[in-house]
């Protein structure tokens, strides 16, 4: 019906597939959903994503780098604001711990957890520029990421649960 019509005329309008900016927000869409992930099993989920507040900040730096569009003063002090929020959350919780039979959280665990929340934290961001950059906008354009997206990590999720061990209820 619908859907499979939108999904199949999707990329009517003239894209090149080969366009940089597409295939960068493609990438940085991929490598910031498997951070995402990889920070949230490394690190828990409430605090992963309460870093994911800091894609703002980072989006208003690399839209100026990239774009040279500037920010008002007001959206300025709401991701300071924003920013003091995280602060705050990060040093009133526990360390991240995502098994509780490990009470001392090890340094090399801390340090892939903060390794994926700086991946996700600018990736998505990256994405958001280069997505300004193409010829489609909106809700096209990241409907477009995500249908690549979705044909590169596709095969590999369908991969990873067909490698599954079967359970056997006997």
């Amino acid at each position: 019906g619908w859907i499979y019509q939108n999904m199949v005329t999707i990329e009517t309008k003239p894209i090149n597939s080969h366009d940089s900016s597409l295939v960068l927000a493609t990438a940085f869409d991929i490598i910031g959903t498997a951070a995402t992930n990889w920070a949230i099993v490394q690190g828990g989920a409430s605090l992963s994503q309460v870093f994911k507040l800091l894609e703002p900040p980072f989006t208003v730096i690399i839209t100026f780098l990239i774009l040279g569009e500037k920010t008002s003063l007001v959206k300025i002090g709401c991701i300071i604001i924003t920013c003091i929020g995280v602060y705050l959350a990060r040093h009133t919780s526990s360390p991240p711990t995502p098994n509780k039979s490990d009470a001392s959280p090890n340094l090399s665990r801390q340090i892939i957890w903060i390794l994926g929340l700086c991946i996700m934290t600018t990736s998505f961001p990256l994405r958001n520029v280069y997505a300004k950059r193409m010829r489609t906008s909106g809700a096209m354009a990241y409907a477009i990421i995500c249908k690549r997206g979705l044909l590169i990590l596709g095969p590999l999720g369908i991969g990873r649960i067909c490698a599954m061990p079967t359970i056997s209820s006997s």
